[in-house]
C-alpha cells in the first residue's frame, strides 16, 4: 500500500513563502513513488490571490487537491468516498 503524503496549511504556507527546505523536500517526493493530498479546504485557508501566489499555484498543480464532503451519515461517508477518484481514508465520527 503506498500511503501519500498530505500537506496542511502550514505546508502551503511555507511554499508560498519561497521555503527553500519544503520545496527540497517537495522534489524528493517523485523519487519516492507517493502521492500529495491537499484537502480542499487547507487550500481554502492558504489561496488569497492568483496573481500574487504564482509559487503556491505551480506547487498546487503538482497535487491532489482532495474534496472534503460533510455529513452525518455514516453510510453517506463511505458513499461519498467510494466515488472519489483519490481513496482517503474515512475518519468518521460520531456526535
Amino acid at each position: 500500500m503506498n500511503i501519500p503524503y498530505l500537506y496542511d496549511a502550514g505546508a502551503l504556507i511555507a511554499i508560498d513563502d519561497g521555503d527553500r527546505r519544503i520545496w527540497a523536500r517537495h522534489r524528493l517526493t517523485p523519487d519516492d513513488g507517493r502521492d500529495i493530498h491537499v484537502p480542499s479546504v487547507v487550500v481554502n485557508r492558504a489561496w488569497r490571490d492568483a496573481r500574487r501566489q504564482v509559487r503556491l499555484g505551480k506547487f498546487l498543480a503538482g497535487c491532489h487537491v482532495v474534496p472534503v464532503g460533510r455529513t452525518s451519515d455514516p453510510d453517506d461517508i463511505h458513499a461519498l468516498v467510494d466515488t472519489q477518484a483519490v481513496k482517503p481514508a474515512p475518519v468518521i465520527r460520531t456526535v
